[in-house]
């Protein structure tokens, strides 16, 4: 039942959501029987974070990873810039994402980054969370871990994570912390050092 009820909100956020360049489309759906289906354009890279991670060298330290054998600093600048248009598109709409992640980028033959899976997405300014569900919590803003509040601002928190995660070729947020030390570093003002391989300016 929950997963019929996600079904349905997934596909109102996808309704209303028109289409652009950085977004995976919504083309139909089927709901006469369960289980029901959606249609989306169909993207053939796969997700951002297995291209960035399938693009890794062998040269890393610790849990982060150095240079990259098949993507340039122009390629990892672009995957920023086109989520970022894509997340922008969303905010117009009045839509919050509440799981941008790398894993929920896709990338096409070429390389233009798609933000997918509504899953977690609602419609309007702000949303209080008030079930009990599997959270993204390294992707989380103080204000969603804590009081369970999500808006375009919350998104934007995510995409800071996201560019690190790019920065770092798909490394995982937190490196080396559990959810627990992850919720309590944040919620004591602790944040991500900058990866060593980007300069300050970046």
């Amino acid at each position: 039942m929950r997963k019929t009820i996600n079904y349905i909100v997934e596909l109102a956020i996808l309704k209303v959501l028109g289409t652009h360049r950085n977004v995976v489309s919504f083309l139909g759906c089927c709901t006469d029987t369960d289980p029901f289906y959606l249609l989306l354009e169909y993207v053939s890279g796969g997700s951002l974070q297995s291209n960035l991670r399938t693009s890794r060298t062998q040269q890393t330290y610790g849990n982060l990873h150095g240079g990259s054998k098949s993507l340039s600093s122009r390629d990892l600048t672009k995957f920023a810039w086109d989520v970022a248009k894509g997340m922008n598109f969303l905010s117009s709409k009045m839509i919050i994402h509440r799981d941008l992640a790398t894993r929920n980028v896709l990338v096409a033959a070429d390389k233009t980054c798609k933000v997918s899976d509504f899953g977690f997405s609602r419609e309007g300014d702000e949303y209080e969370r008030t079930t009990e569900t599997r959270l993204p919590i390294r992707w989380m803003a103080p204000e969603s871990l804590f009081h369970r509040k999500y808006t375009t601002k919350t998104d934007v928190w995510a995409f800071g994570v996201l560019l690190w995660e790019i920065a770092t070729l798909g490394a995982t947020p937190y490196p080396g912390m559990s959810k627990r030390e992850v919720m309590d570093g944040v919620q004591q003002g602790r944040r991500m050092e900058k990866p060593k391989q980007c300069d300050d300016k970046l």
